[in-house]
């Protein structure tokens, strides 16, 4: 599962069991400090009292970020990474960032927008080949966020949120005609936010 905040409730919920957990690190410009103290602080608070505990697998550094931070991700990033290392985790939690699909769909690489599919397949298909391309055919890929909304918008019921997740259970466990191995998959998202601000849908994808 996909936690957007270092919840200590959460996180101590979460001892024992086997659920992978992504964290998220959502305030980018303080780990961004050229100090890197931040990054460290965050790490000791919302990490190490849990680790391996709970099974923290990445750290995701800000969510979507647009903007003047948008520069700011590789340091923040690179912040988080130095400090994982210096607790003895930079061989166990991996460091990464989700950017919005208009990143990519509006682009003229790669392949001029060719991830910009609505399918959740396709995409994997596409940069598996891109990858491969560009000489790396292990590097594995990871289904950070997926999911579909029971209400509030087109297409929009429980009905089909159900029919989404049961299919893509099926797909991920199998894999794809390239890579018929399962893949890692984060379902979006455990509960509703009912308190959630900006379009309604998004309030709307909890299982």
């Amino acid at each position: 599962m996909r936690i957007y905040l270092a919840d200590d409730t959460i996180l101590h919920a979460l001892r024992g069991t086997s659920i992978a957990v992504i964290v998220d690190a959502p305030d980018v410009r303080s780990l961004a400090n050229a100090s890197s103290s931040a990054a460290q602080a965050w790490v000791q608070a919302n990490v190490q009292p849990y680790y391996p505990d709970v099974s923290i697998k990445y750290i995701a550094v800000g969510n979507e970020v647009e903007g003047d931070d948008r520069h700011k991700i590789l340091l923040a990033m690179q912040n988080i990474k130095d400090a994982l290392s210096a607790a003895g985790l930079g061989g166990h939690i991996k460091v990464s960032t989700s950017v919005k699909m208009n990143v990519v769909a509006s682009s003229p690489l790669p392949s001029k927008g060719a991830f910009a599919e609505p399918s959740v397949m396709g995409p994997i298909v596409n940069i598996y080949s891109a990858m491969e391309k560009e000489g790396g055919p292990d590097v594995p890929v990871v289904i950070s966020e997926t999911g579909w909304p029971s209400a509030d918008g087109r297409g929009a019921s429980k009905d089909n949120a159900m029919v989404y997740n049961q299919n893509l259970i099926s797909h991920v466990g199998k894999g794809t005609p390239k890579r018929p191995v399962a893949l890692e998959a984060y379902m979006f998202a455990m509960f509703d936010e009912n308190q959630k601000t900006g379009d309604p849908i998004e309030k709307h994808f909890g299982l």
